[in-house]
């Protein structure tokens, strides 16, 4: 259980990829945040999904700055559904180049493959408020159709051919990696749709930055088979985007992307997978694994970590589950940016690792629990501390803040879901002015909720 203090929250992401920049939907010159209730209930209707918004500003982001959208919102397309999942995954680019950051959000109903659709909501003056659903771009003599029913249960956005406009790419229905090419328009066509070639397993997670820095984003996608992890593929952009066939790398079940050593190379950061196997990730005490960026892409240097490497607190134990989820920004504002590690199995209510970057990589871990001092709360085993995690700068001090999601954590109900800000500073990340909030303090649903689930990438 845990007291809801005044609330702020972080929610994403990486060093941005050149597609989405800088994150802020009302152009105010602050970043502002999405973080995904997708089991919400909207109205009467159960796990229905819906996303907070909060908008930045000099003091941070506070709840009272807030904006719940959900499939049953003014402007937004569609109904909601039972199951629909609204804010299953998002992703953050410009994609029309109007100046305002837009948000891709899928909604993904296991029972109904007709309520497998993304949203795109467009930013503007007054933030998201508008949304269009993603649709194919047109064709002569064809008119405009929405995309392959199960689009999007995946999403990344980044600028793969390097025109400036942000690009989405896109899980589709039949194992396919869609790349949806900007600038689109607000019907929610994108200027062309290309489906990356060759033959791969279907597409478990979608990462997106610039590897080779050469100012176009490049594409990792990680892929899997029934229970078996397959090879990640690096998709290298170009001026034509995605072209050409991928590398394999390791296998892995997620990653983010940031430069950690300050070589102007985004440097991919990856959970790899035990063994080979997906069905063993629950059990995983979890291993993450740096794959150095280079001119030719990443994986020529490399180094790996666990709670058992050295200078790295406490004890791998079965089921921790390290690197869950991945996050990389600097923190103390050095130029290296830092790397964030949930481990939400972690024994007492989940925890995050923060290494801080330097020449030589990421060093100088500390492990952040609710039972750390000047956290809010009180951890307890099932809260999933570290389930989702951010590193973005809220309030545009040039440090990044810790955003923690914890989704199994109960507030003023079951389930609700909470998430945390810890503030970066000089000297590295503080609990002095940690922040929590629940549903509660968004005045959205509570029971059952499980906010945190997912941020905006």
């Amino acid at each position: 259980m845990w007291a809801v203090a005044s609330a702020v929250i972080c929610a994403s992401l990486v060093l941005a990829p050149h597609g989405g920049g800088t994150v802020d939907f009302n152009g105010d010159g602050y970043e502002d945040y999405a973080i995904s209730a997708p089991s919400g209930t909207v109205g009467h209707t159960l796990k229905a999904g819906y996303i907070a918004i909060l908008y930045g500003a000099a003091s941070g982001v506070d709840p009272a700055r807030r904006r719940i959208l959900h499939l049953d919102s003014a402007n937004v397309p569609n109904d909601p559904v039972a199951a629909d999942a609204f804010g299953a995954r998002t992703a953050a680019g410009d994609f029309n180049a109007d100046g305002y950051t837009d948000l891709a959000v899928s909604s993904y109903n296991p029972f109904d493959l007709d309520r497998r659709f993304v949203t795109l909501l467009w930013g503007g003056k007054d933030g998201l408020a508008l949304g269009t659903p993603l649709i194919d771009p047109p064709r002569p003599g064809v008119a405009p159709d929405l995309v392959d029913r199960a689009e999007g249960r995946e999403l990344a956005a980044g600028d793969f051919d390097g025109d400036g406009s942000a690009d989405l790419a896109a899980t589709g229905e039949r194992g396919t990696v869609n790349i949806f090419h900007g600038p689109f328009r607000r019907d929610g066509s994108a200027a062309r749709k290309v489906t990356l070639g060759g033959s791969y397993e279907d597409p478990k997670r979608l990462v997106a930055g610039d590897l080779t820095g050469d100012g176009k984003d490049d594409l990792v996608t990680m892929h899997a088979w029934e229970e078996r992890a397959e090879p990640s593929l690096f998709w290298k952009g170009g001026p034509q985007g995605l072209a050409g066939r991928p590398a394999r790398l390791d296998a892995a079940t997620t990653a983010t992307v940031g430069d950690i050593d300050g070589d102007h190379y985004g440097d991919l950061v990856m959970r790899v997978a035990p063994g080979g196997f997906v069905d063993t990730l629950k059990s995983d005490k979890g291993t993450i694994k740096i794959l150095y960026g280079s001119a030719d892409g990443p994986g020529r240097r490399t180094r790996t970590l666990t709670q058992d490497s050295p200078g790295v607190p406490g004890t791998g134990e079965r089921g921790d589950q390290f690197g869950f989820d991945l996050a990389a920004g600097d923190v103390d504002g050095d130029g290296y940016a830092d790397l964030a590690a949930g481990l939400p199995g972690k024994a007492g209510g989940g925890a995050v690792l923060l290494f801080r970057g330097g020449r030589d990589g990421p060093a100088g871990a500390r492990l952040f629990t609710q039972a750390s001092p000047g956290v809010p709360g009180t951890a307890e085993d099932g809260d999933r501390f570290g389930a989702s995690v951010s590193l973005r700068d809220p309030n545009g001090d040039g440090k990044a803040d810790l955003g923690v999601g914890a989704p199994g954590e109960s507030g003023t109900a079951k389930g609700t879901g909470a998430a945390w800000v810890l503030p970066g500073s000089t000297g590295g990340l503080t609990t002095d002015g940690a922040r929590s909030f629940d549903p509660a303090a968004l005045q959205a649903s509570d029971t059952g909720s499980h906010l945190g689930m997912w941020s905006a990438k």
